[in-house]
């Protein structure tokens, strides 16, 4: 089993919502944003309620990031969502798992590399 822990990952799926769907890195988030509610829309849209999906923290990423690993989502936003899943499809999400499972496959090949 190869755990996929690279932040560098999910930015690569969140800077696919910017450059394909046009949802800034921002709304796309690091929690319960455009792109990981996508994904969830993608394979059980039943777990989703979008009308309770409200925005939370959507400044920089780049604080936010700092902010959840040194202080917690609570530091951040008081819905628990760091980005906007106000844009969130499951089209946007199919797409998204894609890139995951591309991802992944590289990740398992570079670990089996002797």
């Amino acid at each position: 089993m190869v755990a996929l822990t690279d932040v560098g990952a999910l930015l690569q799926i969140a800077q696919a919502g910017a450059e394909e769907h046009g949802v800034p890195l921002n709304e796309g988030g690091l929690h319960a944003g455009e792109w990981e509610t996508s994904m969830l829309l993608a394979i059980d849209p039943e777990v989703v309620d979008m009308d309770a999906a409200d925005a939370g923290y959507t400044g920089d990423p780049a604080e936010a990031l700092q902010g959840l690993f040194t202080a917690g989502v609570d530091s951040l936003t008081d819905v628990g969502a760091i980005g906007d899943p106000a844009r969130a499809s499951a089209e946007h999400g199919r797409r998204y798992w894609e890139i995951a499972l591309r991802i992944a496959v590289e990740a398992v090949e570079e670990s089996s590399v002797p």
